[in-house]
């Protein structure tokens, strides 16, 4: 409330690069290129409590709904789920090159995943199954974010866009595009309608800013979103009626078929 500093963490040795507090127990995290994700005892002055070796680089890391596992996204390629005390649980084998942003729904259906690989990629958590992998990012993906419904992600990257996606079916609702450089970190609302993004542009006037988003209208460069909006809607309406086409042609094949069969 007052924004008084509380705590300055010291441990890591070399550039933290996600942190994050436990919803119930006072306990921070913090994940580092150093390799390990420190757990801090805020109740005790922010102490570290423990250190879990994660064997790679650590580029991003979340918590499970219950906040009994530990998940983190390393520089190896892969995805690795610890207990709270370090155990590790399972790991996630999919991507070709760095993962760079990880992130758990609320509903424990889905982990989602980005990478250097361009790719976002929906896990079972439960499994370390892939469910599906998202395309359409034209260079690396640096961050991805699940809403609070569990319904939408969003994903930034280097190639400058901000892509909405719909998790269940794969996909893309919305490319927010104008931004003019590398998209670098995500997060929705907790009213789901709204997201914002950091966009790094360097050495031009809208370096460093956030921008916010409604998702249903995509205000920001709204009519480049909108037109990328309506396009994306009429190539699903020319591949619905691609199917009604071919439906009807197997259709009229098989009455075809029965005419000219003899009569017994």
């Amino acid at each position: 409330k007052s924004g008084k500093l509380l705590f300055t963490f010291n441990g890591h040795k070399n550039d933290v690069t996600s942190a994050l507090i436990h919803p119930v127990f006072k306990f921070a995290f913090t994940g580092s290129l150093d390799g390990t994700i420190k757990v801090w005892n805020l109740g005790r002055f922010g102490e570290i409590q423990s250190t879990i070796n994660c064997g790679a680089p650590v580029n991003s890391i979340c918590l499970s709904t219950n906040g009994q596992s530990i998940f983190a996204a390393l520089d190896n390629g892969t995805i690795k789920e610890f207990s709270m005390v370090g155990k590790e649980k399972n790991t996630f084998s999919g991507h070709a090159g760095s993962v760079l942003g990880v992130n758990y729904s609320l509903n424990n259906r889905f982990l989602v995943s980005c990478g250097e690989d361009k790719k976002v990629i929906v896990w079972d958590p439960k499994s370390g199954e892939q469910i599906r992998v998202l395309e359409g990012h034209t260079w690396k993906v640096n961050s991805i974010n699940i809403s609070t419904d569990s319904k939408y992600a969003v994903s930034g990257g280097n190639d400058g866009d901000i892509r909405l996606w719909e998790i269940e079916t794969g996909n893309c609702l919305y490319i927010f595009r104008g931004f003019g450089n590398a998209i670098q970190s995500v997060a929705f609302q907790p009213n789901v309608k709204n997201f914002a993004s950091t966009a790094l542009v360097r050495g031009g006037k809208k370096e460093n800013l956030v921008y916010v988003f409604n998702t249903r209208v995509g205000r920001v460069n709204d009519m480049e979103a909108r037109a990328e909006e309506m396009k994306l809607k009429q190539d699903s309406i020319n591949k619905a009626k691609e199917e009604q086409i071919k439906k009807k042609a197997e259709q009229d094949s098989l009455k075809k078929q029965k005419k000219v069969m003899p009569k017994r």
